[in-house]
């Protein structure tokens, strides 16, 4: 490669790994635009976008009275609706936001989401943002008064791409590009040779049109450009001129190899791009045939092919009746003397011109043909226009759908895009290489549930986000399996969230239709709605312990240590000196010692963690650690969670003498392979694939032994009981007696069950008689006081079997 001559160097291959878009007729992605290119609709509207303007703005001067120019427009819907919390836009500065800029954030955060790259995982990342970006229509709608320095930020193009690389928090390049209708397709260039010269590892590409002012049209009216018919026949004999329309488009940007090496989809791959202006012609806003056959060409060499490689060319195609001629003499040079046939189409004949996002808007519906095999049909061609020579020239015009077969070559194609101003944009985009083959995932059984998380930053985006997802859930063959996978990966996790646990996808979209509308579902799991600095709370079991633990944070943390002194009065008197202990940093070998300590920790932490600010958006406890739990959503206080402990761990003793193991087996298996052996049950289901069983020494001993033969991983817990199994059953009774005294107080977070899976914000006793139990089991339950949580609606015996 010669670096001193770019003109000649072929530039690295860029995988696009990711889309997202606006355009007209309600497309909100990729997926969408493809569908109606496929159903041929031309979704031109008319010149009032839902009564933008008012009667006042829409003033026709009397030159332009009665012409039919200033009647036909292409937008895009929904432009003043945004969601500033989702961005972490304050409430007073959200208003002096471009719609523009929206826009852009909305499609940027979509076209990482596309890629499979959670947003927030960025952060501190050379990610570049190329925004191509024209107008700025909205600061002018703004009376001196109104200005602010939030409105000066949307005044000026770089304030699209610096507010979003200050949201995503990263540090590569981050440019606002102003090529007129070549902008987006610039943006492209420029991050697409960010990349090769490894100033990004990352970058986000695109551009934008929204219009918000009515003298646009005028202008352009006045310039004769406009289309009268109101439709842009692109090289066709009728072409009057274009249509103005509106647009966004994101496209995500890896080095190939780098895509390759971290396992990314590839859509597409751009294997060339090149810009350069056309120079001194004979008016500014006249197009260069030299200029755009330069480009085309440059392009070519930086892609390394030849003509008769490309079969389709998504042209700049506005369908003016001088523009598109001089746009056919350049293709023509650069491509038509070639072999083989080659397509030409433009997308601007369904959508209108979406200005500066023509060409990144181009490149997406490229990058699906060339993926797909298939070319869209090309509306309103029925003839060449006259000023075109197309006889002894590879292009067609397509009037229908086409099916394209890259006769064993790659299928490749070239975008244009071409500024009023002078600027021009061109760039190779070609098939993906054949994806290596997938990783072998677990086995998933058909019939396991799987959990689909799903966040937002608010209750109504949640709903929103819900229904999106249920319904593309409903339309496509996703694996449910593999829709939980990019959920829980692939994501960021807002504050505000949901789980449905599904097996099936009518499980699925069933959870996701009753999120939408707010209702419960028992297959629908809703997390508290929080800020994402109020982390849940997990206190762990039996088991978490070791030599030292906390030891440094004795007589150094005021609130930490005296929550251990307020435990050590209590525990010490029942023969369990906690502080000692922990001083000390001994082994911790007995049982009824061993679980004191562990509590007297976790309610130590919680209280240094609450001196500190820190408040959870909930608590969960394993367990022992459910007690800690309680503590922590101030149902109980640590004097009475150590009481529970000391009469649980001491009763404990009684029952020694079995075992625990964990096991890498789903449940079922897991259940499966123990039915014949006798005193050996399922203890804790911790995760799809590991199960900890509990039972008779000896006869875990026997399982490990099979297990290990096979090569199945196992391990014998360190523990002298077999806990949350039939063997503790004796001591129940016992329990219960030992905490007669019990009484709940209100929680100050919600506090979830690990028995149940609800959450609860309240907590009451009372007492009852001898009675039975209403859940499986039907046990006789033993007088005393038994308590039930605010969601609860019946009694439990809680014993294991029921």
């Amino acid at each position: 490669m010669d670096d001193d001559n770019p003109g000649t160097s072929r530039q690295t291959p860029v995988a696009i790994i990711g889309t997202a878009c606006r355009a007209p007729g309600g497309v909100t992605s990729a997926e969408e635009l493809w569908r109606l290119l496929l159903d041929r609709r031309d979704v031109v509207a008319g010149s009032d976008p839902g009564g933008r303007w008012s009667e006042e703005e829409r003033v026709v001067p009397a030159d332009l009275a009665g012409s039919a120019a200033l009647c036909g427009g292409s937008f895009l819907d929904g432009v003043d609706g945004f969601d500033p919390g989702f961005f972490g836009v304050p409430v007073r500065e959200a208003a002096s936001v471009d719609p523009q800029h929206r826009l852009l954030m909305e499609t940027t955060w979509e076209a990482l989401e596309d890629a499979g790259v959670p947003p927030r995982s960025l952060a501190g990342s050379r990610t570049g943002l190329f925004v191509g970006i024209s107008g700025a229509d909205y600061a002018k709608r703004f009376t001196l008064a109104d200005f602010n320095v939030y409105h000066g930020i949307s005044a000026v193009p770089s304030g699209a791409p610096g507010r979003i690389s200050y949201i995503l928090d990263v540090n590569g390049p981050s440019l606002a590009v102003d090529g007129a209708c070549a902008s987006s397709l610039v943006a492209v260039h420029l991050a697409c040779r960010s990349l090769h010269d490894g100033e990004a590892d990352l970058a986000l590409a695109g551009g934008v049109t929204v219009q918000l002012e009515w003298g646009g049209l005028v202008g352009f009216a006045r310039a004769g450009a406009l289309s009268a018919r109101g439709r842009c026949a692109a090289f066709d004999a009728s072409a009057d001129g274009f249509v103005r329309g509106e647009g966004c488009g994101v496209v995500a940007l890896k080095r190939l190899a780098d895509a390759q090496r971290d396992g990314d989809r590839v859509l597409a791959v751009i294997t060339g791009t090149a810009i350069n202006h056309a120079g001194r012609v004979q008016g500014i806003t006249q197009p260069s045939r030299a200029a755009q056959q330069a480009v085309i060409e440059a392009a070519m060499r930086q892609a390394g092919v030849t003509p008769e490689d490309i079969g389709y060319v998504e042209a700049h195609g506005t369908g003016t009746p001088v523009g598109d001629p001089i746009e056919f003499a350049a293709l023509s040079a650069a491509y038509g003397a070639a072999g083989g046939r080659c397509a030409l189409g433009s997308l601007k004949t369904n959508i209108g011109h979406p200005e500066s996002a023509a060409g990144v808007l181009g490149l997406i519906k490229a990058a699906l043909a060339v993926r797909r095999g298939t070319i869209p049909a090309n509306l309103h061609f029925t003839r060449w226009n006259p000023a075109i020579d197309a006889d002894g020239t590879r292009f067609v015009v397509p009037t229908d759908t086409t099916t394209w077969d890259g006769r064993g070559r790659p299928r490749r194609a070239g975008v244009s895009a071409f500024g009023v101003t002078g600027a021009n944009a061109h760039a190779i985009v070609e098939q993906a290489p054949p994806a290596p083959e997938p990783a072998r995932r677990p086995e998933v059984r058909r019939a396991q549930a799987v959990v689909c998380p799903v966040s937002a930053a608010s209750a109504g985006g949640l709903a929103a986000t819900a229904r999106r997802l249920a319904d593309h859930v409903e339309a496509a063959a996703d694996p449910v399996v593999d829709v939980a996978h990019t959920l829980a990966a692939h994501r960021s996790h807002l504050s505000t969230r949901a789980c449905v646990v599904a097996a099936d996808r009518a499980r699925l979209v069933d959870g996701l239709r009753a999120t939408a509308d707010g209702k419960d579902h028992p297959a629908v799991v809703t997390g508290p709605t929080a800020d994402p600095g109020m982390p849940v709370w997990v206190f762990s079991g039996h088991g978490s312990q070791w030599p030292g633990m906390a030891r440094d944070l004795l007589d150094r943390d005021p609130a930490f240590t005296g929550v251990v002194d307020r435990l050590d009065a209590v525990a010490s008197a029942a023969g369990v000196p906690v502080r000692r202990l922990l001083a000390s940093g001994e082994d911790l070998e007995r049982m009824d010692a061993v679980q004191p300590v562990v509590f007297t920790v976790q309610a130590a932490l919680a209280e240094m963690w609450r001196e500190r600010g820190l408040r959870p958006a909930a608590v969960v406890g394993h367990s022992m650690g459910e007690a800690a739990a309680a503590v922590a959503a101030g149902i109980l206080t640590p004097e009475e969670g150590l009481r529970i402990i000391l009469a649980r761990s001491s009763l404990l003793q009684r029952v020694a003498g079995g075992g625990m193991a964990v096991v890498a087996l789903p449940v079922e298996r897991a259940e499966a392979e123990i039915a014949d052996v006798p005193g050996v049950s399922v203890a804790v289901v911790t995760a799809p694939a590991s199960t900890v069983v509990a039972g008779s020494g000896p006869a875990l001993d026997e399982l490990l032994r099979r297990w290990q033969d096979r090569g199945v991983f196992c391990k014998r817990i360190a523990v002298q009981v077999a806990a949350h199994s039939p063997q503790v059953e004796p001591i129940l009774d016992d329990i219960a007696a030992e905490v007669s005294w019990l009484r709940g107080a209100p929680a100050t977070a919600p506090f979830y069950s690990t028995r149940w899976g609800r959450a609860s914000r309240w907590s009451s006793t009372v007492p009852i008689g001898r009675g039975t139990c209403v859940r499986r089991c039907a046990s006789t339950l033993p007088a005393g006081r038994w308590s039930r949580t605010g969601t609860g609606c019946s009694w439990s015996c809680r014993r294991t079997r029921c």
